[in-house]
């Protein structure tokens, strides 16, 4: 049997993903039927009967595995959430914010009998990594999933399940003893605050995120147009800034002509400094153990093999952790990992480089390899993915490469103003014109694709399995590169036909909290926002949506109430979305010269007001209530303010032929019956009515 941890790591990961997706017993069948279906698969491609055999045993260890985790670990953490405890743990992590406000991982036990990772958000404390917190009477809360941010979900694969609700008192306990986490990140705030000292803009914030991973100081634009372009990987670090640092430093042992051993042991060092230095990200941790395996082959002068060393890599780290098959930066550095480590060398082994155009093709067929092995994985944890990411990175990615060289001398040299300052300024320009070349790109049409299309994301995962199978079945790579082709071409279509796709409905989207209240109203190209609450996170809200739904251009945004908390935000948060009106309550103060969005705002008391298209039509009566009307079908919404009742949100129409819709944060039960069928939903705001010509109208959770 060839490549015997192969066949274990990928029965092993397909364990997990299963066991995660299969934890209700009802489910069972479902994943029967779908073993069932592999099992023929793999017969019908003449596998092996002991390779059948290792691949059972794999799947049925990491299925067990990871039910044995969730019973014993998982479930047992979570038995203490509301419960008063006491808690003592160690600082491992910390995360500072705007305002002087932080987030603490802690590493401690609860009741001095179960141990636990915490986290901790609080305003900064005189507290640094590997001092202990120590709580008396403490509640712990579950994490929950939003429309913002799946936040249970993303901690879970980070092995953090609980957090901070309420205390009575703690004390910081300080560590006296030589840590060598604390002089690693002292060392990497101090080298932070040299760039920042000579790079104060985005692109010195860009140039941390390179080298250390650190995305807090960039702003959520630059994020945006960055991800957009299909470049946003080079700001979490992991294989390709591990090899630049190794590449460096293995120059500089060469000129010292040390032997082999010593080298290893210097480069082994360096890359557990380096692992700590970026936050000890599971995505670095994979690339530093393979590239460890890398090294002990050049050693003994053996060829390292690197689908069996990613393999060795994933069962090794799950092991301690299973709930890293849901950790998106892990699953993305696996599969990232083998699109271009294995799937595209196998591709390309037999282009001649010698002329410029077979070099161009085989890194548009490394770049495409690696793009379209991260597509599946993108389309499950992210709003929108690039389409432009191939060419992007050809042309982008060596601009990132020289920035991140900059950077690591900076970081090598220990900031010294004479060396680090001409670096930092050349890194600063090729920095600044990659973000400028990402805006550009950004503003293209069909380069991004919401992962809310559901057709879209059904093509890209047909198309995966499309080029798996001719893979397997011919095993040839003439066959293999025509069905990538055929693939391209399906993904184009397919952002095309998304620009068409259900423009004949009339959408009214329902989202946030009880303070952060917004809707949006969509129909074929139009699109109007109305802000009920005023909220903080309104603005944040809408360009979640409009990244979710591809939304480039906006009508109108109407604020029914209270704009003061949010309108600052608007305009940060929608830089790259067209806004063409925005309207403030009759009263609202505003500085003449001040803009929204690069609009100065009209002003209405809403009595009567009504916006008119072709179709349909949205009118208001006062700052309370306005009715969205299609063909005669008139679907209300209002906002409740009396304190005797729990509803915030009422949506009904007027026609009894047509079943009621009822919505909100609460439904007030004495005003409106609460009937239980399909379309009735309570305790939630994330909500989608869709409503046809016929006034047929749908509604379901976002």
């Amino acid at each position: 049997m060839k490549r015997k941890m192969v066949y274990v790591g990928l029965s092993y990961a397909l364990g997990l993903f299963f066991a995660s997706l299969f934890l209700d017993f009802s489910k069972f069948f479902i994943l029967a039927v779908i073993l069932a279906i592999t099992f023929v698969f793999m017969y019908f491609i003449k596998v092996k009967v002991r390779e059948l055999v290792v691949c059972s045993v794999a799947f049925a260890t990491a299925f067990t595995m990871y039910n044995i985790y969730n019973k014993n670990v998982y479930n047992k953490i979570l038995n203490y959430a509301q419960i008063p405890i006491s808690y003592k743990g160690q600082i491992v992590e910390i995360n500072d914010y705007e305002k002087d406000k932080s987030s603490y991982r802690l590493k401690g036990t609860i009741n001095n009998e179960t141990k636990a990772d915490i986290l901790f958000y609080s305003d900064t404390l005189d507290a640094e990594y590997s001092d202990f917190l120590e709580f008396e009477n403490l509640t712990l809360k579950q994490f929950e999933n939003s429309y913002l941010f799946n936040q249970k979900d993303y901690y879970k694969g980070e092995n953090v399940y609980l957090q901070v609700d309420k205390f009575e008192r703690f004390n910081i306990l300080k560590s006296e003893k030589f840590s060598l986490v604390k002089s690693i990140m002292s060392y990497r705030t101090k080298i932070i605050k040299d760039i920042n000292s000579v790079l104060a803009g985005e692109e010195g914030a860009f140039l941390v995120a390179m080298i250390f991973g650190d995305k807090k100081q960039i702003s959520n634009n630059t994020k945006t147009v960055l991800f957009r372009s299909g470049i946003g990987h080079v700001m979490s670090v992991s294989g390709l800034h591990l090899v630049i640092v190794s590449s460096l430093f293995l120059a500089f042992l060469k000129k010292a002509r040390l032997n082999k051993f010593l080298e290893f042991i210097f480069l082994e060092v360096l890359i557990i400094i380096f692992i700590i230095a970026a936050g000890m990200a599971i995505s670095v941790i994979r690339a530093g153990i393979m590239l460890t395996l890398i090294h002990i082959g050049f050693m003994f002068k053996r060829r390292t093999d690197m689908l069996n060393s990613l393999a060795i890599v994933f069962v090794c780290l799950s092991l301690f952790n299973p709930f890293v098959i849901t950790n998106s930066s892990f699953l993305l550095s696996v599969v990232g990992t083998y699109g271009i480590g294995v799937f595209a060398p196998y591709l390309t082994k037999n282009i001649n480089t010698e002329k410029m155009s077979q070099k161009w093709k085989k890194n548009i067929i490394f770049m495409f390899s690696a793009s379209f092995a991260v597509m599946p994985i993108s389309i499950i944890y992210f709003d929108e993915i690039s389409l432009a990411s191939t060419f992007t990175n050809i042309l982008v990615v060596p601009l990132c490469v020289l920035a991140l060289i900059s950077g690591m001398v900076v970081v090598i040299t220990g900031g010294l103003n004479f060396i680090s300052y001409p670096f930092l300024i050349f890194g600063g320009l090729l920095c600044k014109f990659v973000i400028f070349i990402s805006e550009t790109i950004s503003k293209i049409d069909f380069i991004t694709v919401p992962t809310e299309f559901k057709f879209f994301s059904l093509v890209v995962f047909v198309c995966f399995i499309f080029i798996t199978l001719t893979y397997f079945l011919f095993k040839k790579r003439f066959y293999t590169k025509i069905s990538m082709l055929i693939s391209i071409v399906i993904l184009m279509q397919s952002a095309i036909i998304y620009k068409h796709y259900n423009k004949d409905l009339l959408k009214i989207y329902v989202m946030g909290t009880e303070k952060d209240l917004v809707f949006a109203v969509v129909y074929e190209n139009n699109v109007d926002f109305i802000d009920v609450s005023g909220g903080t996170k309104t603005a944040r809200y809408i360009d979640a949506f409009s990244k979710k739904y591809g939304v480039k251009s906006v009508n109108n945004i109407l604020f029914l109430k209270n704009p003061y908390q949010s309108m600052v935000t608007y305009s940060s948060a929608l830089k790259y979305t067209k806004v063409k009106n925005i309207v403030f309550p009759q009263d609202t103060f505003v500085m003449d010269e001040m803009k929204i969005c690069g609009l100065s705002p009209e002003f209405s008391d809403y009595n009567n007001l009504k916006i008119n298209y072709k179709n349909y039509d949205i009118s208001f009566d006062g700052y309370e209530n306005f009715v969205v009307d299609i063909n005669n079908y008139k679907f209300r919404f209002s906002n409740y303010n009396n304190d005797n009742s729990n509803a915030l949100v009422l949506v009904n129409n007027s026609k009894k032929s047509i079943p009621n819709i009822k919505c909100g944060f609460y439904i007030n039960t004495q005003d409106v019956p609460i009937i239980p069928d399909k379309n009735t939903i309570i305790n939630e705001n994330n909500l989608l009515i869709t409503i046809d010509k016929n006034g047929k109208s749908t509604l379901r959770r976002m």
